[in-house]
């Protein structure tokens, strides 16, 4: 396996020369392949021709419905994703804390009202008894809280969903390399010149 890759590298090498410098103040790393037949247009990686964003708002409602946020980002507003995916999963994290709060509360307000029936005397009933009212106020309070921040979460999530369809611009994809053209000769081995056009490929390093 490492022989053939290594063989696949020395061929690549063979027939494509490297460049690193600068391309309008942007490091790249370029790599110039001989082309069977070259294109006469120049053509851009990340830039599809018109019509071929129709399906990104569906994709990016789709992205939103299970992760909220993800619909804007992928159309190209990552800070309003942001917000969202906050606020969603905020609001879901503390209505869960809340829950479990509720939960154990309950369950120590049973084992005090256990205890508080089978008591003996005045004075352990009545620390029982303000026991339990503490317990009681906690678990009202746990429990307003876990349905205050459930809807929340749920008219956040709904509002993503309405906003990517409606309110957010697709922006398009990211530029993330570009093809051209090179039409300059090259000085090949033993000093033969080479005419040929080759394909140049400009991938940014930041």
């Amino acid at each position: 396996m490492k022989s053939k890759i290594v063989v696949l590298v020395f061929l690549l090498l063979l027939c494509s020369r490297s460049l690193y410098g600068k391309d309008g103040g942007t490091p790249v790393y370029r790599f110039v392949f001989i082309p069977d037949s070259v294109p006469t247009a120049q053509s851009d990686f990340g830039v599809p021709p018109s019509g071929l964003f129709d399906g990104r708002k569906g994709t990016a409602a789709l992205y939103s419905f299970f992760i909220p946020g993800s619909g804007q980002t992928m159309l190209g507003s990552p800070y309003k994703g942001f917000t969202f995916t906050f606020l969603a999963f905020g609001s879901a994290l503390t209505s869960l804390i809340s829950h479990n709060n509720f939960v154990a509360s309950n369950e120590r307000l049973d084992a005090l009202e256990f205890q508080y029936k089978n008591s003996t005397t005045w004075q352990v009933s009545n620390s029982l008894y303000s026991s339990m009212n503490s317990v009681y106020s906690k678990l009202n309070n746990y429990k307003r809280t876990r349905n205050t921040f459930a809807v929340i979460s749920a008219v956040v999530w709904t509002l993503n969903i309405a906003d990517v369809v409606l309110n957010t611009n697709d922006e398009g994809e990211t530029v993330f390399s570009s093809v051209t053209i090179d039409q300059s000769s090259v000085l090949m081995a033993g000093g033969a010149i080479d005419h040929q056009q080759r394909i140049l490929l400009s991938v940014p390093l930041e």
